[in-house]
This record gives structure tokens, sequence and C-alpha cells, in this order.
């Protein structure tokens, strides 16, 4: 075992004998361990009180140090300070045969060597003498026979030895540049700094001094090094005084100081994401001198202090924080400065003339008031400050804010519904919060016709964060620092308004439309409550209502789960909560609460049961429970599998485990939820079935397997209403069954799924027939997609073997794909963009892929004995071109791949047929001139030849989309032995040349964005010419001759590669090819982009995409609207093949975020020698090489480096891949920062 600063050492004498070498953190002490620690040894306890998050005192090395020296401390000690005592206490003491100068000489020597220091600056040497005392006293390690020279028992004697040797050099930069410097030592060059500054005469200029020496060595060898004195000052008590002397003394240079050390404190002074109380402060107090405005920019500098202030309310800093009340004071002077004139006590003066008459609304509306306040005083970031004033907010602060929720209520959103200004407000005065909470989200204003408006001021958006919970806004705040008493009625009227806003009537009148206010006794009194099925549901999320609302029940129920678990009553919490409550939503909270903790009183749930309105309700909640992705999450919640309950399976249980009083009870029960059907409007069939569920003698039991299964015996006459729709309800479920097993593509399907045989084939369509001649009603679903689906199937299989899959419906399978067709050509007759989109979710292009095999011998007697005649066959190919979307014309096309795989046969050939079909998709591809009359293009088909057309269209009006399906049966064909295969070669060369020629025109025109937005052209294209290239075993001319038309445009040119890659794994064929090909795509993309660099110069996002698609990461997750990607993708990246071009690739990549991420995405595939030895170096040019396009952090690369951590210190690359993060850190990246400390 060793620590993480010696493990390249140690791997040396390990590697051979252990393939990998595992690494632990082990955590600095916190609090209740520093606690156990002080009593067990009592003379150091003082040093150990009220530490910061990141102080020394919380290693373990040194508490046993400082114990070690047996002085008794109470009072912290700085880091300086703890050092000196150490030293003369412990390391620098005169035991029996080791004076303390030759103990001294010996640490001093054994750090000279660690630092590798020439000969020339060594200054003391080993004392063996002293060997064996420090031995004892655990400051030098045991004697090591493989080393000749001593060691150190551990870092921190390292560190400090070494320290102490630096701050007695004549120059602590000069010592660090002849050792190189090694970066361990910068932790020992911060110490002795600290040490230089807390003994100088003049401390403010031996700071200047320090900072220009160690500017001088971050030049010479890494940026990181030129925070070194300054991280120092902040470790000391008289930070200010020294920052504010550097910053006064620099005159112009004073806000480039002062952004140097708001990054170093940003990055540097942070531990779980809080910035360190007392290092943090004396930069935010000098911001807070500097800028009269703080408030005035988002920037690093405001940012900083708003992070400060939140970790001081964390911190729990008390009133009378001198760099808080400073900010205060900054704050009040602006708000007198810029608070306007016009009201009298806080109230606003108002007149009959403030009401003004539309005559278009036929209605008077307040004329709009002059703004009492103006925007300088009601702007989110100063509100924002007032706020996290927290306890140092005074009586004017409180008027500030009062004043805001009175008239500008709407701008108190970054005091209330930000968590850590609610804090702030609630550790001053609770109270304030509360009338702070329910003014803004109340918003009382009149609806004036916004679709939006639901009488709630919203949430603040933060990022990805999700809209709502539990945490969101200052609800969960009201709860910790309140009385329920004084919290649930200003929850309650928040709901109230917002169901009142829900169900307002459509009058106008402003009052709530009846329907929607429904009787309840939950709380023992008859009352009216206001709401409907999704009120009920707001507090699962998934069923709308305004994200306050949500965030406010969700911090409810948690509230609720955390007093029933300290041992209050459900009925007492319910109490509590319905308190002002006339909204559907808080009753619907207790319910689930109630059931959810249902237990301990059986009767605790007999006050909601005789409610119809909470059976109808709660059916409805319990069913929207399975909408899983938009339900709220159950972090924290208890029982949270109960949710799934509904009421008719809980209260039969209830009745069976009853004894016969309490069935008794029940059937009462029963009986009173039919007395209260006056209140809810339920059918009377379905109010007698619940009543039934409380009777015991309703239940039946039978014995299954794992327990007894209780079901309700119906009434006849109900049971005999409700078997034809359950009959009907499970034919439903059959069609969907059949959609899902056909429709879904097979890489979709689930685990374990195999494709259908010949003979389930035949069942399911004789299964569909009857579904699709006879319809069920309550089905989600239409036969028809389902129809096409398995027909298509049924075909494809006779004709590949297996005849039997037609059944007895050879005559209904070939009809139904022919008529589904005739029919959708019909429908798209009058539809303007039939070619464009299909209206529906796949029957067509089901259908159109079937069409081809009808030519195929195997069906020939089959479409004989039917009424199809060729000549339908033929329709409904010919009317795909004119009127099918390409979606459908594609699947035509992938539908003749079995054409071209059979031999030649019938006359005209069944490949000249097909391939006359796979033509004429694309007689439609030229756009039309635009007609004045009809305001559109109107498109003439091309007449005769369309090869011999199609390179006369110009390119600008060459509708590419028209080609793709053609592309796609060509290439095929080109590549077949099929009869057509060298003419649809050389139709092929045609195609590409036109189409890229036609995409490079149309992207670089002012009309079209991308010529490519359904992404059907670029695929198809990389298809077919993967395809020619696996035949040829090379990169053909033509993939490099396409590559030069289109390089000009990034966006395509994107496209392309990308769709070339995920083509590569569609089979093991096309995988080959695309293993072949890459390394000279690679190098003729890289002369392309040369030859284009004003395009590539661009800081365009799709040059950056166009260049990252250059490395093609294996795209298995790719979903693509035209993919072909079977049950399995195939791996065809062979990274080490393309490794060679990164140099060159860089050149044009550096300060790309699209390009870093397909560059650590390709890192991951090579070995991780191959990753440290060069991924570091590239990823350092990609990143940092252009000054004026930097990546200083980006997710993935912040994940990569982590990763490979380990890796690197164990393999010998742990200096360079600090380096790196040097680097990084100190360019701005905060992630890493933690790394580079």
């Amino acid at each position: 075992m060793t620590a993480d600063t010696a493990v390249e050492d140690v791997a040396t004498y390990v590697n051979d004998l252990y393939p990998a070498l595992d690494k632990f953190e082990i955590a600095g002490l916190n609090d209740d361990e520093l606690r156990v620690v002080g009593t067990a040894v009592p003379a150091i306890a003082g040093a150990l009180k009220n530490l910061p998050p990141r102080s020394m005192y919380r290693r373990l090395a040194v508490v046993d140090l400082l114990a070690l020296t047996g002085v008794k401390v109470t009072e912290p000690l700085g880091n300086w300070d703890c050092l000196q005592l150490v030293w003369t206490k412990l390391i620098g003491r005169a035991t029996p045969g080791s004076p303390a100068a030759a103990r001294t000489e010996t640490l001093l020597a054994i750090s000279e060597e660690e630092l590798e220091l020439p000969e020339t600056d060594r200054r003391s040497r080993v004392e063996y003498a002293a060997l064996d005392a420090l031995r004892t006293d655990r400051l030098v390690s045991p004697e090591d026979l493989r080393k000749a020279e001593p060691a150190f028992a551990h870092d921190e004697v390292r560190r400090f030895a070494t320290a102490v040797r630096l701050v007695r050099a004549p120059s602590i930069t000069e010592t660090l540049t002849a050792s190189g410097p090694k970066r361990w030592s910068m932790s020992a060059a911060k110490l002795a700094c600290e040490g230089l500054l807390a003994g100088a005469s003049d401390a403010n200029a031996e700071l200047a001094g320090l900072v220009t020496q160690f500017n001088a060595l971050g030049d010479m060898s890494t940026g990181r090094w030129r925070d070194v004195p300054l991280e120092a000052v902040l470790e000391m008590s008289d930070a200010y005084n020294l920052l504010r002397h550097m910053l006064d003394a620099s005159s112009g240079q004073s806000a480039a100081n002062l952004a140097k050390l708001v990054r170093l404190v940003s990055l540097h002074q942070r531990h779980d994401g809080m910035v360190d109380v007392s290092r943090g402060e004396p930069v935010v107090r000098l911001l807070v001198e500097e800028n009269d405005e703080l408030w005035d920019q988002d920037d690093d500098g405001f940012r900083l202090v708003c992070e400060w202030l939140n970790s001081a309310l964390l911190a729990r800093l008390p009133a009378g924080q001198s760099t808080r009340q400073a900010l205060r004071g900054r704050l009040l002077d602006h708000w007198r400065k810029h608070r306007l004139p016009g009201t009298e006590n806080g109230v606003s003066r108002k007149t009959a003339d403030d009401t003004v008459y539309s005559v278009f609304d036929n209605y008077s509306r307040p004329h709009r008031q002059p703004r009492v306040l103006g925007r300088e005083i009601t702007h989110e970031r100063y509100i924002r400050l007032l706020a996290l004033l927290g306890p140092d907010i005074d009586d004017d602060v409180s008027a500030c804010l009062s004043e805001v929720a009175v008239h500008a209520p709407s701008r108190l959103q970054p005091a209330v519904d930000l968590d850590w200004s609610a804090l702030g407000i609630s550790l001053h005065d609770p109270t304030l919060l509360l009338q702070l909470t329910e003014s803004y989200y109340i918003d009382s204003r009149d609806d004036r016709g916004g679709t939006l408006w639901n009488g709630i001021r919203h949430h603040q958006t933060r990022g990805a964060r999700a809209l709502n919970g539990p945490t969101h806004g200052s609800f969960w705040v009201l709860m910790e620092f309140c009385l329920v008493a004084d919290w649930a009625p200003v929850v309650n009227r928040i709901l109230n308004h917002a169901a009142n806003v829900q169900c307002l009537a459509e009058d106008g009148s402003g009052s709530v439309e009846s329907d929607y206010a429904f009787t309840l006794a939950i709380d023992g009194t008859e009352r009216t409550y206001v709401g409907d099925g999704n009120v009920w549901g707001w507090y699962r999320g998934n069923t709308g209502g305004p994200y306050p609302c949500v965030s406010a029940l969700q911090a409810v129920e948690r509230w609720a789960d955390r007093t029933v678990a300290a041992g209050t009553s459900i009925e007492t919490v319910a109490t509590a909560l319905l308190k002002g409550c006339d909204n559907l939503a808080m009753p619907a909270l207790v319910v689930g609460a109630a059931i959810r903790h249902f237990g301990d009183d059986p009767r605790a749930l007999d006050r909601y049961l005789v409610e119809p309105l909470v059976w109808q309700f709660e059916q409805y909640r319990a069913t929207k429970e399975a909408i899983g992705f938009m339900r709220s999450p159950d972090d924290g919640i208890t029982n949270p599998d109960r949710r799934a309950w509904h009421l008719p399976n809980l209260v039969p249980s209830l009745a069976f485990y009853a004894d016969d009083s309490r069935r008794d009870e029940l059937r009462g029960l029963g009986d009173q939820l039919i007395q209260n059907s006056a209140r809810f409007d339920v059918e009377e069939s379905t109010m007698r079935r619940w009543a039934l569920l409380f009777d015991a003698d309703n239940l039946m039991t039978e014995r299954v397997q794992g327990g007894v299964q209780v079901s309700v015996r119906e009434p006849d006459d109900i049971e005999r209403g409700l078997a034809p729709v359950r009959a009907d309800l499970a034919r439903g479920d059959t069609l969907l069954g059949l959609q899902n097993k056909y429709w879904i593509p097979p890489r979709e399907q689930k685990a374990g799924w195999t494709p259908p045989t010949a003979a389930e084939i035949a069942q399911d369509l004789a299964q569909i027939k009857e579904l699709h001649d006879n319809p069920p009603m309550h089905s989600g679903t239409e036969p028809t997609l389902a129809l096409a689906h398995v027909a298509a199937e049924a075909i494809r299989s006779a004709v590949t073997g297996h005849a039997e899959a037609l059944g007895e419906q050879v005559s209904f399978a070939i009809t139904s794909v022919i008529g589904i067709l005739q029919q959708a050509a019909d429908d798209a007759a009058d539809d303007p963009d039939a070619r464009i989109y299909e209206s529906d979710i796949g029957t067509r292009r089901a259908a159109a892929e079937a069409i081809p095999w009808l030519l195929l011998p195997e069906l020939t007697d089959s479409l004989t004995a039917t009424s199809v005649t060729s000549d339908d066959v033929a329709g409904a190919a010919n009317a795909l071109g004119p009127l099918a979307a390409t979606e459908t014309c594609l699947s035509f096309a992938r539908g003749c791949d079995l054409v071209w795989s059979h031999l030649c046969t019938g006359d005209p050939c069944i490949h000249l047929t097909a391939y006359e079909w796979a033509l004429d998709l694309a007689r439609f591809c030229e756009i039309g001139e635009f007609d004045e009359d009809l305001q559109e293009a109107v498109d003439v088909p091309l007449v005769g030849d369309v090869m011999l057309h199609i390179p006369q269209v110009r390119p600008h009006r060459l509708d590419t989309a028209r080609l793709s399906a053609t592309i796609r049966a060509v290439g095929r064909a080109a590549t077949s032995s099929a009869c057509v295969a060298r003419t649809a070669h050389g139709d092929l060369d045609t195609l590409l040349r036109a189409q890229a020629k036609a995409m490079t025109a149309l992207e670089s025109s002012e009309h079209i964005y991308f010529a490519d937005d359904r992404g059907a052209q670029t695929q198809t294209a990389a298809r077919a010419l993967l395809l020619r290239s696996s035949h040829t075993g090379a990169a053909d001319a033509l993939l490099l001759d396409y590559i030069t038309t289109i390089t000009p445009t990034a966006h395509v040119f994107s496209s392309f590669l990308q769709d070339l890659a995920v083509v590569g794994s569609e089979t093991q064929e096309l995988a080959d090819a695309a293993r072949t090909v890459w390394p000279t795509v690679f190098k003729h993309a890289l002369d392309e982009v040369e030859k284009n660099g004003a395009v590539y110069d661009q800081p365009d996002a799709f040059v950056g995409y166009a260049l990252g698609n250059l490395l093609p990461n294996h795209p298995e997750t790719t979903q693509s609207m035209h993919g072909e990607i079977g049950l399995q993708t195939f791996a065809w990246v062979r990274p080490e093949d393309l490794a060679k071009f990164i140099p060159r690739w860089l050149l044009h990549a550096a300060g790309r975020r699209a390009c870093l991420l397909e560059l650590v995405r390709f890192l991951r595939q090579l070995s991780i020698e191959k990753q440290l030895s060069e991924g570091l170096d590239w990823v350092g040019d990609l990143c940092l090489a252009r000054t004026d396009r930097q990546i200083v952090s980006y997710d993935p690369m912040d994940e990569w480096l982590v990763d490979i951590k380990v890796e690197a210190d164990t393999r010998g690359s742990g200096n360079a891949w600090l380096e790196l993060v040097d680097r990084l850190v100190y360019a701005g990246n905060a992630r890493l920062a933690a790394y580079s400390r």
C-alpha cells in the first residue's frame, strides 16, 4: 500500500506480479471523526475546532504528527504554524544519540534527493546517526534493501521537509526550477510561501515578489504554478489586507488581478460544490468593494458572490458577518437611489381615470399604472442578492422585499423560487418567506387570452433540471422552518387559486364551472372542493397542472412521510393538511398517503372509501401510474409500490381479513357509498360493483401458486352486460399483439424474440383476416397496419421456400397488399404532400415492399388463382413514383433485393421488369417551374428514358429525395448476378454524380437549409458506394469522386460520413468494405478539406460535425429513419489503422467540440498504452492549441481523463496526465480542479 504520488515507483516493482493496481480514495476526516480524535487526544482538540471542509487538519497523517508533538493546542493553527510546531517539537527535537540539527539535516537531505536537485544546489547531507530515531518517530520509512537512500515515511513529512528546504532557499522558484519543477512539490511550495509571508517584515512587498517569480515559473513550466502564491495568501488570516494592497498597487491591472482571484477561488476553493467560506471571503469582499453594482452582469464575479453566500447560509454564519453587511449597504444605497416616488405608505394612488374602456373587447380594463419600482431595483440578480443576505437581512431589506411583493410580485422569483434564496429569507424570518411565497406564486391578474396562463407563476428554468420536484421553490424550506399550521393554509391558497383557474366557466363570469365543484365530507363536514381528474393527479406530476403546484405537493408528501414516521397518525396529518383546502389536489395527496401508510389503523381509509369521487379519480390516477416517463420520481417516498394499488383490489382484502364486527362495518361503508352517489355522477352498475367489494360474502377464493387469489362475484345482470365488451376487448388485444409482433423492427423487440415460423405466420394471417373482416370496437389501432405487415411477411416467407406460410389465405394476402396500395394511391391523389410524408405509420411501406416479390416464380400459380392480374401489380408499382413518399419507395427498393438474387425467368425477365419499376420511381425528380396562378411549383414527370434525362436536369431543379429509392434498388442490382447488373453499374454512376452535384448546389443556395433533411439521400448513396467497394476490394473511384463533390458543403459531407459509418454496421459484407476503404477515405477527405480551407476554417457547427465524423466510432446505438440494421450490428472500425491520420486531422479539428467528442470516443477504442502515449497529446492539442477557440471543459473529455488516471499513474504517465489537467484547470476547467490541487 502506498500513496498515489508513489504509484509510479511501486508499479515498477509489482507490475510483473500483478496485472493491475487498485486505487482507493481515503477521504479526509469528517466532523464526527474529528470529534472522535479530539476526545481520544484531548491535547490537540483545540486545533480541530470549526475546520473548513478542505483543511490540512482533516488529513489523518497531519493529525498523527500533531499528536506526536505532545503539545497541548487550544486554538486552531494556521498551516505554517502547524508546520513550525511539528518541526520544533517533533522533527527537530533532540533525542539520545540524535541531535536536533542532525535530524533536521537528514530530512532536508532526503527532500533534496526527492527533488532531484543538482549536486551544486544541495546543502544538506544525511546524518545516519539520526536515522534510527527518525524511523522510531515514524518520520522516515523503514530501511529498504533495494534502495540505497532513505525515504520519507509519508507524503506529509515530505511536504513539510520540502517546504522548509524551499523557504530556506535564496529563491523558492530557482530551487523549483532546478528540480524540474516536480509537480508534487507544488503543495510544499504553497506552504513555503505561507512561511515567507508570515515572517516577512513587509508582507506586501514579499507577496509582490513571489507573484513575479511564480509567474515566470508558470511561463517556463505550466500556468498552474502562477497560482501558488495567491493560494498561499488565501490560507492566511490577513488574506484580505494582503490582497487589498495588491489590487491597490496594481493600478491598471486591478480588474485583471481580481478576475484571476475569482478564477482561483472558483476552481480551487470548492468542496462538494460549495465555496470554502473562510478562503473565499477575502475575494468576495474585494468584489463587493470594487463593483458599485455587482449585480449588473451575470459574470464569474457575480456567480462567485452568490455561491459564497450560499455556502455561508449552509455554514450557518450568524448575523453580523462583515462581508454580508458591506454587501447589504451597497444594496440599500442602490435601492434608495433608484426607488421612484409615487406611493404613500407603500400603496399606489389610483383614480377613476385609471380605467379605460375597450371598444373592441366591449369591457373595461385597468389602465397600466406607471412603475413604482423601476427595473434597477427589481432586477433578478439584485433581488437574489437581497434574499441571500440571510441572517443579515434587516428591517430595511425586509421592507424592500415586502414592497416588491406589493408592487411587482412577479419580480420575486429570485427570492422565492431559488432554493438558496428561500433558505436565506427563512434564516432571517420564516413568516416573511410565507408572505413572499404567496405573493409570488398566486397570479391574481385577469386572464387576458394567454393560452398558457394558469394563475400560477412558474418555476425558474435551470438547464436540464426537472421542471418540478420536491426541492423546487420555497416549499421545502417552509416545511423545515415553519409550523404546519402556518404553511398548510398558504399552500392550500395557492392550490385553491390554481384549481379555480383550471375550472373557470367559459362564460367569462370568473366563476367555477359547476361540473367541477364537488361535495365531500372527508374532514368530517361536507365541503365543496374544486377540480377534476387532472387536479386530483397533480401530486404525481403526470396529469398536467402548474409546476409549482406539483412541486409543493411533492414537498408536502415527503413532509407527511417524515411526520408519520415520527409517530404522528395519518388522521392528524390529514386534518392539518386539509386546513383551508378547497381544491381536489390536496385531498388526493392525503388519500395517497393514507394508502401508502395503511396498516396500523384499519379504519384510516374509511372516510375516503365512502366517496364515489375518490373511487373514480383514484382509478384514473392509478392508471396514469403506468406512464413512467412522465410521473414524478419516488425518491424518499415511503412504500412507493403502493401507488399502483387500486381501490377495487384493496377493499376486498380489507373484507377478507376482517373479523365479523369489522365486516359489518365494511358492509355499512358500501351502503354509505351508494347513498353518496348523488354527489358524483357514476353509472349505477359501476356503483353497485364498488359497493359489492365491501361485502365478504361476495368474495371467492382460489388457492394458486404462492398464495390465495381473491375474486369478486359479479351480479348476473352486470356480468351479462359486460361479457360482450370483455370479448371485444380481448380481440382488440389480439390485434395489438399481432401489430407489435410484425410492425416493431426485430432490433427493437424484447430480449429473446425470435422470428415467427411459417406455421405461426399462417395462423396469424388467418387471425388477421378474421379481425379485418370484423374489426373489434374497443381497440387502440386499426387492422390495416397489422394486415399489411402480416401479409407481406407471409408472402416473403412463401417466396423464400416456405409456401405453407400463406396457408389457406393466399388470395387474401395478395389482394390485401394490392388493395392497400390502390387505396393509398387514391387517397394520395389529392394530397399535395403525398411525396413528402406518409399519412400512416408503416402500412403502405409494408405493402410496397411485397410488390416486387409478386414477380417471383414461386407465386406465379398463386397469383393466377386470385383475381389480381399482372396489370394490377404493375399499376401498384407505377403509382409509387408520383404518389408515394420516399420511405415507401425505399421499402419497394428493398423488396427488389430478392428479385436480383433470383435467376432470370419470365418474358420479359423479372429483372428487367423490376428494374424498369425502380427507374420509374425517379420519374418525378425534376422540380417544375413556379406557377403564379397556383402559387406552387408544378412537377412534370420525365418522359422517355429516365437515365437519359436525369443528367440534363439543372442541379438546383433536381429533387434528390426522389432519386433515393432508385439509387437503393440500382445499387444492389449493380453488384448482383442479375442480367441488369452491367446496366445498373453505369446507371449508378450517373445517379450518384447527379445527386452529389445537386445536393451541393442546393446546399449552397440561399433557399435550402439542408437538402437531405430526412436522411435518405446520403444513406442510400453510402450504401451503394460501399457495395461497389465490397466488390472491388478497395475504395472505388466513384466513392472518392463523390467525396470530392460534396466536401465544400459541410452539412452534406457530415451526413454522408455518418451514414457511411452506420451503413458499414448493417451486414458483414458492408462491414468488411467499410474497414477496407476508410483509411483511403480519411486521407482523401483531408486532402479535400485542405483544398476547401475557406470553408473548414469557419467556426460552423457542421464543419465540426464533418471533421468529427471522419473518426468512425462504431454506431451501434445509431437510430436512423432509413437504416437497415437487423438483429445485430457488425463492428468494423479498426482504430489502429486510422491513428496515423490524427496529427494531420488535428490541424483542422482544433477547438471544435464535435471533434473532441469523437476523438474521446475514438481513444476509448485504442489500447490504454496508445491512449497515454499519444492520446493525451492529441486531446491537449485539440483543446488548447488554438487560443481563439479553446475547449477547457467538456464532460466526455473530463470523464475520460478521470477514467484513465489510475492507469496513467500505474504505467508511468502520471506526470503527462497531470500536466494536461493542470493546463485545462488553469484555463478554467472546474470539474478537474480537484485533481490539480
